[in-house]
């Protein structure tokens, strides 16, 4: 099961390599595309979007690049993923059917309780997996919406130095 689209797995990978050289230092496409081995056809349509969403900042011209527009403790992974997906981000079951409960973060009160039914997620049509993905997703949302860029950063510096006490030993 795929719980994001490829776009976010990349933006993901590409601020997660970005993160073990720190965020400082402005980045050039197409070698973070080659370190974090994404496509450079993504580097032109995704940073874009991570721009557009205020997540990068894009320099055109020679010594041009991109770097965090933002500072790394203030965004989070569920704001890269929304970024690349959408609002509607884990709306959709594992199995297609649509919720439209509530907003992402928050339960669907009518949903969690089935009071009542819901355009293709009621008490006649809530798919077999329904009550298990509901508290999954709720998982998963919180889980993205605590970790920051920052966090992944600090993560990425202790797995170096982890690997690097490895080899000493």
């Amino acid at each position: 099961m795929q719980l994001f689209s490829k776009s976010a797995e990349y933006a993901l990978r590409a601020l997660a390599c970005v993160a073990e050289h720190g965020f400082e230092t402005p980045f050039n496409a197409a070698d973070l595309c080659e370190a974090a081995d994404i496509p450079e056809a993504f580097a032109r349509k995704g940073f874009q979007q991570l721009v557009r969403a205020g997540i990068l900042q894009g320099t055109r011209g020679p010594g041009g690049g991109y770097k965090l527009r933002l500072s790394p403790e203030t965004v989070t992974l569920y704001d890269v993923l929304e970024a690349m997906d959408g609002p509607d981000l884990f709306r959709v079951c594992p199995l297609g059917v649509e919720t439209h409960c509530g907003d992402t973060l928050a339960e669907c009160e009518t949903c969690a309780h089935r009071e009542a039914p819901h355009p293709r997620c009621g008490l006649a049509s809530v798919c077999p997996i329904h009550e298990t993905w509901t508290s999954i997703r709720k998982i998963i949302l919180q889980k993205f919406a605590r970790c920051t860029l920052l966090d992944v950063q600090q993560k990425a510096l202790k797995n170096r130095q982890d690997n690097a006490q490895r080899k000493i030993s």
